[in-house]
């Protein structure tokens, strides 16, 4: 069975990011043969101290799985992808590209997605109606607020509504309005057909 590392940030991330990869090859591919390793990395913050002193060093543990490897990470400061991911590349060109290696910056953060289908995710987390100012992509704490609308004596909880949310939310809801799902879907995919070590392409 072909296998990819999921590298990612938080705790639910650990749970949530492979069933997101298995939902999206299988019910957008028809691809149901992908199984995905989880290694839980931390924050942009601190991959970046100290000049991507962890981040090398993770990179080197991730190697060590001998598969490709698609990196998650949430771009709370919205800042630019294309710049952050350019600092990593060039690290990675300076340990060396041993595997088929793709980043995905989720615009502010992973729970961004759950505001791009609000029925579902009101309903599943008893929420009357949820209330979302402005787009979601542009707001900053997801997480806190759908704790907020949640019912009294309740709070959103990583660990649990993390996994529960990627389970139902609508991907086609998510592949036609929000764009770090677009690139999500690309580079996942951009990995399952690597057979030789190189770095996903940086876009525009």
């Amino acid at each position: 069975m072909p296998s990819i590392l999921i590298i990612v940030e938080g705790e639910g991330d650990i749970e949530a990011a492979p069933l997101l990869c298995r939902r999206l090859m299988g019910e957008l591919y028809g691809a149901y043969d992908w199984s995905f390793v989880t290694h839980r990395r931390g924050s942009i913050a601190n991959l970046r101290a100290n000049n991507c002193a962890h981040f090398k060093r993770f990179l080197q543990a991730g190697y060590k799985e001998g598969m490709p490897i698609l990196w998650m990470l949430d771009n709370d400061e919205n800042d630019c992808a294309r710049s952050l991911v350019g600092d990593f590349y060039a690290h990675v060109n300076s340990i060396g590209v041993q595997q088929p290696l793709a980043f995905c910056l989720w615009a502010r953060e992973y729970e961004t997605m759950f505001l791009y289908d609000p029925e579902f995710t009101a309903t599943k987390l008893g929420i009357q109606e949820l209330s979302i100012q402005g787009s979601p992509e542009n707001r900053r704490g997801a997480k806190e607020l759908l704790s907020k609308q949640m019912p009294r004596g309740q709070g959103y909880k990583e660990r649990v509504n993390q996994p529960a949310l990627t389970a139902g939310i609508s991907l086609e809801k998510l592949k036609e309005n929000y764009r770090s799902f677009q690139h999500f879907e690309r580079a996942l995919v951009w990995l399952t057909q690597r057979t030789r070590p190189e770095l996903y392409p940086l876009r525009a």
